[in-house]
C-alpha cells in the first residue's frame, strides 16, 4: 500500500507555473513500490518539489521532503588580483 494512499501526489514547480494538473500527477507503481510520473521537459535545469493534495483540496509541499526554510548559508569570498605579466595572484579582499 502506498504511503500517501489517501492523497494525490504531484511534481510541483516553476516548470508548469506551479499548477496542479493531470500532466504532473504521479501514480503509484505497486510492482516497484514507488510513485512515478512521465513529464516532457526541454533540456535544462528545473527546480521542483513533491506536493500532496488531500481530499479537501489542501496542497502540502512539505509532507514528503520536509521544509528547510530556516537553513542559513554562510559564504566566504576571496578576491584575487593578478598583475599582468606576474607569476602569482595576490589576495586583495576577503568577506563573509
Amino acid at each position: 500500500m502506498p504511503e500517501y494512499w489517501d492523497k494525490k501526489v504531484y511534481v510541483y514547480g516553476g516548470f508548469n507555473q506551479f499548477q496542479i494538473t493531470d500532466e504532473n500527477k504521479m501514480t503509484y507503481n505497486e510492482t516497484k513500490g514507488i510513485y512515478e510520473a512521465q513529464i516532457l521537459l526541454k533540456q535544462g535545469f528545473y527546480n521542483y518539489q513533491y506536493a500532496t493534495l488531500n481530499e479537501q483540496g489542501q496542497l502540502n509541499t512539505t509532507e514528503i521532503n520536509g521544509s528547510f526554510y530556516s537553513t542559513e548559508n554562510q559564504y566566504q569570498v576571496l578576491i584575487y588580483y593578478s598583475k599582468f605579466g606576474s607569476t602569482y595572484d595576490r589576495v586583495i579582499g576577503y568577506g563573509v
